[in-house]
């Protein structure tokens, strides 16, 4: 499980530093949800700019629900 909490931290530096920067400010308890809810909103947001079927954009959405 913290594994996926890591990834999620990182996958948020990457596609959106300023969320990620203000997450550290946040309880070490609170920030690892966080930083998947707001990784997960990123993800979402970027989806339509990188498909263009889809097929692809649901593949990339059903990673979410594993």
């Amino acid at each position: 499980m913290k594994e996926e909490r890591s990834f999620a931290g990182q996958a948020l530096k990457h596609a959106d530093p300023d969320r990620y920067f203000a997450s550290l400010v946040l309880r070490k308890t609170a920030r690892p949800p966080v930083q998947v809810l707001w990784a997960f909103a990123a993800e979402t947001a970027h989806i339509r700019d990188r498909v263009s079927e889809p097929g692809p954009g649901e593949i990339r959405l059903q990673y979410w629900l594993d």
